[in-house]
């Protein structure tokens, strides 16, 4: 083995391996590795003309050329599993067999490099029959990245994300090595270490940050693989993974079960994901959902960018609920969290029937249509009543309006209460797209008390809290001004939280009349004289 006119700069392999290659040879320069018995010769190592954006390994693409060393052997076969998510007629195929490292693999060269204005991200759909962890680097930037197979004989797609790594020198290359660690041994266990792969396409991101979260998850497998933290559920919510009670519009075998017990008002569970997400500006979700009666359905996105929406069912059996969280983007998102009825207790020991729901068919989404339940201002309450989201003892529904007359006259208006919970207990007014502030940074809401009280109004946004707190005569209907001038630039909001009397605890439910207010036609003005 020639060893002594290989340059390590020449080789294109992961960096950490890098310092081997002065002992133990260089593919692509000298004589390369010797040839390990029972395996296929190289190809050689010239360069193809080009390849197709996605490199899909068809006739159509032109031939293929890869550069394989330490015993990892690809080339273009005929696809022997067709189905699922790849159907394609040809694809490469990996054998790792044993050599003096670990890291045998195989390099595709990329003689016109890579754009990274197209995308910093990759996406490969892989077949393993094992779980086996899966390098895809890019040569000559120098930076790689290692996602897993779960295994189970079908095929999967990998996401790779090299966002904030993509700067210097150009891509010659893309390598991809099985099992880095472990010596191969497809001589004698084929099986096992024989890998597919396919349709290498370059992403703008990763949706799902490459981990093992496939979409959509709808409970088919065993329950026992569906993880709701701790023990099910929390506050009196109780989750988990049933046969379909209710196949009357969807016929799927298994489906998840929610039951609300007594305990708090926010009550629910968080369903843990098999790995991180990444949100991008405009990501959605839809979730069928059936329920016997209206109710507000709240999902809530765990240990990534802080977020949750909320959507109304009807109570007419199985209905596609959209939950939009087009403000955030970011990574980590590990769980999602689901409420039913938030701001309400849970009674399903006594009343089951209207304290069961099922939920089914967790999937990304393009972003959600209007559905009438998210508004955008001004807000006059007149329409199709928002969804409110309640917490900590506050109530907000929108009724007719009790006290017509002076100032306001409308036929409905939004009613608080505030119970027994904690001082800050209240209300958030979710929106349907960001506040453009370019239409005044002050706003003005019509209030009703029958005494004097502090109104709270917040901008919900990420970062440091935005909110004013007035103070309201007690004189029946008045106009309250909240202004934000000054403190809106760059701020992106996406709902307005109210609180009567923080930092008192409400009493609703024993002295309705001081723990009841309404307020009225929220809109946005230049300046509260305005």
């Amino acid at each position: 083995m020639t060893t002594a006119r290989c340059a390590i700069r020449r080789c294109n392999l992961p960096l950490a391996l890098a310092a081997s290659l002065a002992i133990g040879g260089c593919f692509g320069q000298g004589d390369g590795p010797e040839r390990i018995p029972g395996t296929p010769a190289p190809p050689p190592p010239d360069i193809p003309p080009g390849f197709c954006d996605v490199i899909n390994f068809e006739d159509v693409c032109g031939p293929v050329t890869f550069i394989n060393f330490e015993g990892g052997v690809s080339q273009v076969v005929v696809n022997p599993f067709p189905g699922g998510i790849n159907t394609t007629d040809r694809v490469a195929r990996m054998l790792k067999f044993p050599s003096q490292f670990t890291f045998g693999g195989s390099t595709l060269p990329l003689p016109a490099g890579v754009d990274f204005s197209l995308g910093t991200a990759f996406t490969v759909k892989v077949w393993s029959q094992r779980q086996v962890p899966v390098l895809f680097k890019l040569e000559g930037l120098e930076v790689e990245r290692s996602r897993t197979h779960d295994g189970g004989s079908t095929w999967r797609q990998l996401c790779f994300d090299f966002s904030g790594a993509t700067a210097g020198p150009a891509v010659t290359g893309m390598t991809v090595i099985f099992d880095i660690d472990v010596m191969g041994n497809a001589d004698a266990d084929p099986g096992n270490w024989t890998f597919y792969f396919d349709e290498i396409t370059q992403v703008e991101f990763c949706e799902d940050s490459g981990e093992l979260v496939n979409f959509p998850i709808d409970f088919e497998g065993d329950p026992s693989s569906y993880v709701f933290r701790d023990g099910g559920g929390f506050a009196g919510g109780q989750a988990s993974v049933i046969s379909n009670p209710e196949p009357d519009g969807n016929d799927s075998a298994q489906v998840g079960q929610m039951l609300k017990f007594a305990g708090d008002v926010f009550g629910g569970a968080t369903l843990d994901l098999d790995g991180p997400l990444n949100l991008a500006p405009g990501s959605a979700f839809t979730m069928d959902v059936w329920s016997r009666r209206p109710v507000p359905v709240t999902v809530k996105l765990e240990g990534g960018p802080v977020g949750e929406d909320t959507a109304f069912h009807t109570g007419s059996g199985w209905e596609t609920l959209c939950f939009d969280f087009s403000a955030l983007s970011g990574s980590g998102t590990d769980g999602i969290t689901l409420i039913f009825d938030l701001g309400v207790n849970g009674a399903a020991a006594t009343d089951p029937l209207n304290w069961t729901f099922y939920f089914d068919n967790i999937d990304r989404a393009p972003p959600c249509e209007d559905d009438g339940f998210r508004v955008v201002l001004p807000v006059d309450f007149e329409g199709v009543p928002p969804v409110f989201d309640n917490f900590e003892g506050g109530v907000s529904t929108v009724i007719d309006n009790p006290v017509p007359g002076s100032i306001n006259t409308s036929p409905r208006v939004a009613r608080m209460q505030k119970f027994a919970g904690e001082v800050f207990a209240g209300s958030t007014l979710p929106l349907g797209s960001p506040i453009d502030f370019s239409a005044g940074e002050v706003f003005r809401m019509l209030v009703w008390s029958q005494r004097p009280v502090d109104v709270l109004f917040k901008l919900e946004r990420e970062g440091p809290e935005l909110q004013r707190n007035p103070r309201h005569g007690g004189s029946g209907w008045e106009v309250m001004c909240f202004d934000f001038t000054g403190d809106t630039p760059g701020i992106q909001v996406g709902g307005i939280t109210l609180i009567f009397d923080l930092g008192v605890v409400g009493d609703a439910a024993s002295d309705p009349d001081n723990w009841t207010f309404y307020f009225d036609d929220i809109e946005q003005v230049e300046s509260c004289g305005g």
